[in-house]
């Protein structure tokens, strides 16, 4: 959940190949907004998602195409 309570998801776009941020306009997220966070290539596998202490999502995610562990702290969200 985001500072204001509406959920957050982290999510693996399989199409794309890519990491996606999904931010819900109401509690049942009916209404949403996605966003890709990080590509190209194949990244977003395994992905977790945490709340900071000031409301903005940090994502830890695999990059499969460079074999490593990424981590970002994002600036807004949605």
């Amino acid at each position: 959940m985001a500072a204001d309570g509406l959920p957050v998801i982290s999510h693996y776009d399989t199409f794309y190949g890519n990491l996606r941020l999904t931010r819900c306009s109401d509690p049942a997220c009916n209404i949403r907004t996605s966003t890709a966070v990080d590509s190209p290539g194949d990244v977003g596998k395994f992905n977790s998602i945490a709340i900071g202490g000031e409301g903005l999502p940090v994502i830890s995610y695999f990059q499969d195409t460079t074999n490593h562990l990424k981590v970002v702290h994002c600036a807004r969200v949605g």
